[in-house]
């Protein structure tokens, strides 16, 4: 987000800036941290505040537009990467969903119950 925020008008808006580059920069690190937690549960954790970043770097990047921040095709490039990445973790999310519902039947009894 770097380059979408280092010329024009916006450079002045610095806490627009600062908002817009934390939003952007927490996907990774929370990707990171829940994949080193090695337990599903865990990692989908991280994996929902990923997706909540992601969110929020589009909301900072449709208003960086309404405020002619940035023309409407900057927006659209930084967007369509946005929404590969909110695609890749939401799928990434799902897959551990998935893992900890497969673990829970495995660990079931016949009535569906956890024993004791």
């Amino acid at each position: 987000m770097s380059a979408i925020t280092a010329t024009g008008r916006v450079t002045k808006d610095f806490d627009f800036c600062d908002q817009l580059r934390r939003a952007a920069g927490g996907p990774g690190p929370n990707i990171a941290e829940g994949f080193a937690r090695y337990g599903p549960k865990e990692f989908a954790h991280y994996l929902r505040m990923a997706v909540g970043s992601l969110m929020e770097t589009q909301t900072f990047l449709l208003r960086g537009e309404r405020q002619g921040y940035w023309s409407e095709d900057e927006a659209r490039t930084a967007l369509r990467l946005c929404d590969r990445a909110l695609d890749m973790t939401r799928k990434l999310l799902a897959s551990k969903v998935k893992q900890i519902e497969e673990s829970k039947s495995r660990t079931a009894g016949p009535d569906g119950k956890k024993p004791h």
